[in-house]
């Protein structure tokens, strides 16, 4: 779709002029260079040198929180198993001195 645009009047001895454009055609081949643009120069230079270093710093920051969050959740299933074991022999011992006392009250009776 064409526009013309009058951008001059002929008041004050200024010409006529039309400006026709085609609006959307200029600015889809403008956003389809600019995208073009940096997978080009990544193709023929390679990744900015500063960008490396980012994405390494970046690498080893991610690798450093996966092995914390690995040794907390060691830590947290360690800590719970000392608790169910703590825990279980509890219960067990309530349970032996319930079944002792049921055993006593049955020679008693």
């Amino acid at each position: 779709m064409q526009r013309q645009t009058n951008v001059c009047d002929k008041a004050k001895g200024a010409l006529s002029v039309d400006v026709t454009r085609k609006e959307m055609g200029h600015e889809a081949e403008l956003d389809r260079l600019i995208a073009k643009r940096p997978d080009r120069r990544v193709a023929e230079e390679g990744a900015r040198p500063a960008l490396e270093a980012w994405m390494e710093s970046e690498r080893r920051h991610d690798a450093r929180r996966r092995e914390e969050s690995r040794r907390e959740w060691r830590e947290y299933h360690l800590a719970a198993a000392a608790r169910h074991t703590t825990l279980s022999v509890s219960l067990i011992e309530h349970h032996e001195r319930e079944a002792e006392r049921c055993l006593s009250a049955e020679g008693a009776g």
